[in-house]
């Protein structure tokens, strides 16, 4: 397409289409945003005026119910109507007038304050003209049995404010008029009552507050956000009638038969007002914006979730048991928002076009300016190109083509040096290859060293063939079961031992994965495999650990297996090696021993419960009085033989948790109560000590399903042991903490503490640390083996922190989810 335009011309056209085009996009797309913007922000003002008018009406609304609540709770009206005697009740009669007045005087926005008896008679009535404060004698006193608001009041329950709708204000059968509403002569109001009752529960009426209406539709009148051209504000019922209107003659339509003012009349869409709480929408058969939001006469219902507390959510606003409410409107012209918006919007179309002319000028200048010196430049070539190569083309001009032209001349004075300079490098160049002649005599006998390298090379590749053909056979014949899989677990190689161990052969195995149902693996749970695989291809580490397996025969075994990858260069798995010993019979000598402590501790029990029997009756005295002597003698006996006690039963613990047989019952359990419960167990010791408790626990913790007598074993072995080894006046702290998925405990001391060396060691069975042994020789060395294995049994995880003379920390997680039932023969024994 530009392939045979000039230079000048493509400049000129690459710009406009570099420029214009996107500017044109840019614009167009522009256009459109920045309407819907102005569009949006007119609307939103909109929407937020008629928020702002809403929340400051329902400001005031809520002011009224707490005051009519306020009037209730007077000790005037409280001793009126408990008053039994007719001389005390004409004075707390007048007492109640002159609170009433007051408080009328101070407010000055209710045309009305009234107290009503059960039977609907007027007792006190305070009015307001809007300039004077009055009472009404007793012989003006009207009643009002027959009103909707005094019945629908009475059935409201204590403490209840019913609202009524808003209306004009009728005495007798007509409609008041001395009102000042704008131009109108009528009295809107609004009425707040609530019931009271006298201190046998008994009601005794009502108090009724009738609000002049104008103290909050004088709000529609204010502006929030500016003045709009073409805006009005109604308030209309949920029939549509107007309640205020800028047209104060269209206002209380359905007051007066014959008006027929309805905002139906004027907008085809308004019914849409009483489907929705709030919204906005155009009105093509009015062209105009309408913006709409509904008004409950219970003033905390108009808030946006900011301005109440709801602490009058029980208020009724329901007339006869319907819903009631008013619906405020804005209505916009919507020539008077577009015209705004096309305004901006033609200034961007101005500005893009003087862009246009300014761009076309720039271009015929830049496109004049670069052509003139290529036309010279040409000029000067031609004239080298047919012989002259002294010519000079070089200019002045500092830009590109300036360069160019200089550049001609260098290349020029180059071409005459080249010349001169060709026969000599002929010359060098043929002595060089002579030179190389010599060297390619030397590179060929330095080849014939390398091949002399190269045959030692091959030697020491065959020793060490030799010595990997003797590693296979050692591998091939280990014990051991080995074999090798790819990055995916198919297996590529398999020794001996594993046909030895699990029955199947080598061409069986070949090509198969490792650990299917199809071989030997399978049976462990779904997770365990998962986490195994998870270990070795995402984590790249070892797994270490026990599994059980089934031989080809369908015979089960246990093993303990290590599975390691093997990475490339790229730190990416290549292959898999896993090593496998059979473990069975060394777990069935376990399982014997275990069931032979367990025998034997049972069997123990018996004689020791005995002796433990005969010594309480002794040290009782219940065979008859002993000596000092004796009953010092008779005190070892009981203690030594509690001792032993402990130590069966930390036995039995020990042997149930190793043969399975331990059973779990979870029920709801509560840390904090379970953790208070084992610290007065083991007060008395506390105060003996003179030691200081810290306890630290988390208000929020629930409760977990968890083996409540486990838990407890957990907590005796680990607030025991910081109790045992804390000297006098010493230090334990206890915390209860959470997150997301766990339970922490902290259990912490500033006793012995356990050294270092021999910390490795603080878990397992009969292990006592060297200065705990020196110190204090009680003790069975299972107290934190039987603690970690109830914390593996839940889920969680046991640790600590120690600084040898300095104190102890033990950490405990558990699953906040809880643990699950097991089934087993007996649960744990309590051991000291």
């Amino acid at each position: 397409m530009f392939k045979n335009l000039k230079i000048k011309t493509k400049i000129i056209t690459g710009m406009l289409l570099l420029t214009v085009i996107p500017l044109i996009l840019v614009t167009s797309i522009l256009y459109s945003n920045i309407k819907g913007y102005l569009l949006d922000t007119a609307l939103s003002e909109e929407t937020h005026d008629i928020m702002m008018k809403k929340n400051s009406i329902g400001v005031f609304l809520d002011n009224m119910e707490a005051e009519v609540l306020f009037l209730s709770k007077l000790h005037s009206i409280e001793d009126f109507i408990n008053s039994k005697e007719e001389e005390d009740k004409r004075e707390l009669k007048e007492m109640l007038t002159r609170d009433f007045l007051s408080f009328s005087k101070e407010r000055k926005i209710y045309y009305q304050i009234r107290y009503i008896d059960e039977n609907g008679q007027e007792i006190v009535r305070i009015d307001n003209d809007g300039n004077n404060t009055f009472r009404i004698p007793d012989d003006e006193l009207q009643n009002k049995a027959g009103r909707y608001y005094f019945e629908d009041s009475m059935k409201a329950k204590q403490g209840v404010v019913f609202v009524s709708p808003l209306d004009l204000n009728i005495e007798g059968e007509s409609i008041e008029n001395r009102g000042t509403v704008k131009d109108s002569i009528y009295v809107p109001v609004l009425r707040y009552a609530t019931p009271i009752f006298d201190n046998q529960n008994k009601s005794k009426g009502i108090i009724i507050t009738n609000v002049y209406a104008d103290n909050f539709l004088s709000h529609l009148d204010e502006t929030y956000l500016g003045t709009t051209i073409g805006k009005e504000i109604y308030l209309v019922n949920k029939e549509g009638y107007y309640l205020h209107h800028p047209d104060a003659k269209k206002e209380w339509a359905f007051m007066f038969d014959g008006n027929d003012e309805n905002i139906n009349n004027h907008c085809s869409q308004a019914f849409r007002f009483f489907n929705e709480e709030s919204g906005q929408f155009y009105s093509k058969d009015t062209d105009c914006f309408l913006t709409f939001g509904r008004i409950y006469p219970s003033g905390q219902e108009n808030l946006d979730n900011s301005g109440s507390n709801q602490a009058y959510s029980d208020s009724i606003s329901k007339i006869q048991g319907e819903e009631y409410y008013w619906v405020l409107v804005s209505r916009v012209e919507g020539s008077a928002i577009f015209s705004e918006i096309d305004k901006a919007l033609n200034n961007i179309v101005l500005i893009v076009l003087i862009t246009v002319l300014v761009v076309l000028f720039v271009a015929f200048s830049v496109g004049k300016s670069i052509v003139s010196p290529i036309n010279r430049l040409r000029k000067d070539i031609k004239i080298i190109t047919e012989g002259d190569i002294e010519h000079k083309v070089g200019t002045n001009a500092t830009d590109e083509v300036g360069d160019l032209s200089r550049a001609f001349d260098v290349m020029t004075s180059a071409i005459k040096k080249s010349r001169s300079e060709i026969d000599q490098k002929v010359k060098k160049q043929t002595k060089e290859i002579i030179s190389n002649s010599k060297k390619l005599e030397n590179q060929q006998a330095a080849v014939l060293n390398i091949l002399e390298d190269v045959e030692e090379e091959k030697a020491r590749t065959e020793d060490l063939a030799k010595d990997l053909e003797k590693f296979k056979l050692a591998v091939d014949n280990a014990s051991d079961h080995i074999v090798i899989t790819d990055q995916d677990g198919i297996c590529l190689y398999a020794n001996q031992a594993v046909e030895t161990i699990t029955g199947y052969t080598a061409k069986e195995i070949m090509g198969q994965k490792a650990g299917i149902k199809k071989l030997w693996s399978g049976n462990m749970a779904e997770d365990f495999y998962e986490k195994l695989w998870k270990t070795i291809t995402e984590d790249k580490k070892s797994f270490i650990g026990d599994i059980a397996n089934t031989r080809k025969n369908g015979e089960d075994y246990d093993a303990v297996t290590s599975i390691s990858p093997i990475l490339d260069d790229d730190g990416e798995v290549k292959f898999i090696v896993a090593v496998e010993r059979d473990v069975t019979k060394e777990r069935q000598i376990d399982r014997a021993k275990s069931e032979f402590v367990s025998l034997a501790s049972h069997q123990l029990r018996t004689p020791l419960s005995t002796v433990n029997w005969y010594a309480e009756m002794l040290l009782s005295e219940d065979a008859g009085k002993l000596n000092k002597g004796q009953q010092e003698f008779v005190s070892e006996i009981y203690k030594g033989n509690q001792r032993m006690v402990d130590l069966v039963n930390a036995l039995l613990n020990v042997s149930r948790i190793e043969l399975g047989t331990l059973a779990v019952d979870p029920k709801p359990t509560d840390l904090i109560v379970q953790a208070e419960s084992v610290l007065n167990e083991i007060k008395p010791l506390i105060a003996k000590k003179k030691l200081k408790v810290i306890k630290k626990f988390d208000k929020a913790i629930p409760k977990i399903t968890l083996d409540d007598k486990l838990m407890r074993i957990v907590w005796q072995n680990l607030l025991s042991n910081s109790l045992k080894y804390t000297p006098e006046k010493g230090k334990i702290g206890i915390s209860i903490t959470k997150d997301k998925t766990n339970v922490k405990i902290e259990v912490s001391d500033t006793g012995m503490g356990i050294p270092k060396a021999q910390q490795k060691n603080i878990f397992t069975k009969l292990f006592r640390a060297d200065n705990v042994r020196e110190r204090e020789t009680d003790g069975t060395g299972l107290g934190l083996y039987i603690v970690k294995s109830v914390i593996q049994q839940f889920g969680g995880k046991v640790w600590f922190k120690s600084v040898e003379n300095k104190g102890t920390t033990f950490y405990v997680t558990i699953p906040l989810k809880g643990i699950k039932a097991k089934e087993g023969s007996k649960g744990l024994e309590y051991t000291k």
